[in-house]
């Protein structure tokens, strides 16, 4: 049935069968709404929002000297009146502008080189003409040169996490290969991206792929702590009557053989070689069963969770004579080994270190395999594997990883293994201080700037610059909005304020945990890849912004040059 639409003008009638869930809007109150938003002239100074003009200035100033000695601050802007109205300007053919003027202080610090403290010396504040901002009509236009022109709002993609496949058109076996892109507002891109060998790697900024490891390596990861952030663990236990079992994990259990037939109260559960269904863990975890036997043959092959080290003598601090380890001990997990090495080979020379770090035997690494014993043809053991080295220290329970399809699988660990990164098994030295994180940093800058010498500092600085710094890296309140939505909200974890703009280690690491998550998931509710032609991914920059991104390389490159003119003075 038609209904009447009542308006200005004359009754219009709908045949719309459809009810209208949402109003269009005016379309030109939109454009002048958002540029108001720009240039808040209505609004007291001391009382703008982080938003358009104010948040342009905010963002380049304070403007520093190279030897910080001397700043230019920022304190507000007015919008003066414009010398013709609309009419004028075009009959005059000029443009309908306001003048702006911005409050600068200059500060001026002095260094006590005794002691090293900045004093204020002077402080001078000026009002600064800054040329003129043209300004909109009542129709939503400007008045340039005396034409009206108009801005045009675009469609860009939004910023954000965004997760698809290349639908098997990389490869002839129509494999699907996963990946992710971080979108920022402003700043560097990431790309996260599987190979056909299930290697995970990252492009910054589309330049030469790297192993994913490297750029979690950069963010102060060591190998021990990327696999324990991803990976569940199994833990294997070695019995005194020699059986060999693992702690019953529900989760980790469903669709796996039994090693020996399982009863409970005289009744099988399951058979020998028979699979774990619920039905089995159910009741398994009402009986409160702790541990299943395995067979121990397949130790072998499995990957370890924990590096291992046995001090070979007595380890004592060669200052202090104190006993830092006992003759035998075993330290397991990288964190026993930091919190009884690091802080004092740190102090050390580097030959004390070397001397100290030589008496311990590395028995195992995280993410070594673990390998059985070595036979002759007539049984005789040649050289004994980790799985016996283990066993004969006296260590009861080894922790390994759990290399499931159903998890995220063992693509993260092959590219752990492959990375260059990854130090020597024996160099227990890089593991304490962390020297693959500096390895990595200085990898990373090699991509981004080929034929520069690298230096830690340099390389530090640089990644810092990338991500997490507010001058050069935003995401907007909407990219935040969407990648905590995706990676928190929707995983039941706490997110960061939408407040911050920058990336934070944690998106990071969460990213690429969804992004393995999504690869080997069957639960398309929870992890999914997007449509980013979708209008849901797609976001309206409306005129005030284009604008204000506009006005923010003018100021850039003014910022450059106020510099150099600081330097000079």
């Amino acid at each position: 049935m038609a209904s009447q639409i009542p308006t200005n003008f004359r009754i219009r009638r709908s045949y719309a069968r459809l009810p209208n869930v949402a109003e269009i809007p005016h379309l030109i109150a939109v454009q002048k709404k958002s540029y108001d938003r720009f240039l808040q002239t209505d609004v007291d100074p001391d009382k703008r929002e982080e938003l358009g003009l104010q948040k342009v200035f905010k963002s380049v100033f304070p403007i520093k000297d190279y030897n910080g000695t001397t700043s230019l601050e920022f304190v507000s802007y007015t919008l003066g009146t414009p010398k013709y109205d609309v009419d004028e300007c075009r009959d005059r053919g000029m443009t309908w502008a306001a003048p702006l003027r911005v409050t600068i202080q200059l500060v001026l610090w002095e260094t006590n080189p005794e002691t090293n403290v900045r004093t204020l010396s002077a402080l001078k504040e000026d009002t600064v003409y800054f040329g003129e901002i043209p300004l909109m009509t009542d129709r939503g236009t400007f008045m340039i040169n005396g034409t009206e022109r108009v801005v045009v709002t675009q469609l860009h993609r939004s910023p954000g996490v965004f997760f698809d496949h290349d639908k098997g058109k990389s490869h002839p076996s129509g494999k699907l290969l996963y990946s992710a892109r971080i979108i920022p507002y402003r700043g560097s891109w990431i790309d996260l991206e599987f190979d056909i060998k299930d290697v995970l790697h990252v492009r910054i900024d589309r330049r030469r792929k790297l192993p994913a490891s490297v750029l979690l390596r950069a963010l102060g990861m060591t190998s021990d702590q990327i696999l324990a952030e991803y990976y569940r663990f199994d833990t294997i236990t070695f019995q005194k009557n020699g059986l060999v079992t693992k702690k019953f994990m529900p989760n980790q259990l469903e669709g796996q053989k039994a090693f020996k037939q399982v009863k409970i109260d005289g009744k099988v559960l399951v058979k020998k070689g028979g699979k774990f269904n619920r039905a089995v863990i159910r009741r398994l975890k009402e009986a409160n069963i702790e541990d299943i036997e395995i067979d121990p043959e397949t130790i072998v092959g499995m990957v370890s969770a924990d590096t291992i080290l046995e001090a070979a003598d007595e380890i004592v601090h060669p200052t202090t004579g104190e006993i830092l380890v006992d003759e035998g001990e075993l330290l397991v997990g990288y964190e026993q080994i930091v919190e009884r090495l690091k802080e004092p080979v740190a102090e050390l020379s580097e030959e004390d270190q070397a001397e100290l770090l030589s008496k311990f035997d590395v028995l195992v690494v995280a993410g070594e395999e673990l390998t059985g014993d070595k036979l002759s043809t007539k049984g005789e053991v040649l050289a004994e594997g980790t799985v016996s080295v283990l066993q004969g220290r006296g260590l009861s329970s080894i922790r390994v990883l759990y290399l499931d399809d159903h998890h995220i699988g063992d693509s993260l660990w092959k590219t752990l293994v492959g990375d260059k990164m990854q130090p020597e098994r024996d160099d227990i030295l890089s593991l304490l201080l962390n020297k693959p994180a500096t390895a990595s940093l200085i990898e990373i800058y090699r991509r981004l700037r080929p034929g520069d010498p690298p230096r830690p500092e340099t390389a530090a600085a640089t990644f810092e610059n990338l991500f997490f710094n507010e001058e050069r890296y935003d995401l907007s309140a909407v990219g935040r909005l969407k990648m905590n939505y995706k990676l928190y909200v929707a995983q039941g974890k706490e997110a960061p304020p939408v407040e911050q703009g920058v990336l934070s280690p944690a998106d990071i690491v969460e990213t690429v945990r969804y992004l393995l998550e999504l690869k080997n998931s069957n639960d398309p509710m929870r992890y999914s890849i997007d449509d980013i032609d979708h209008l849901g991914n797609r976001r309206v920059r409306p005129v005030g912004e284009l604008i204000e991104n506009q006005y923010r390389i003018g100021l850039v490159r003014m910022e450059r040059a106020v510099k150099e003119r600081m330097g000079m003075q």
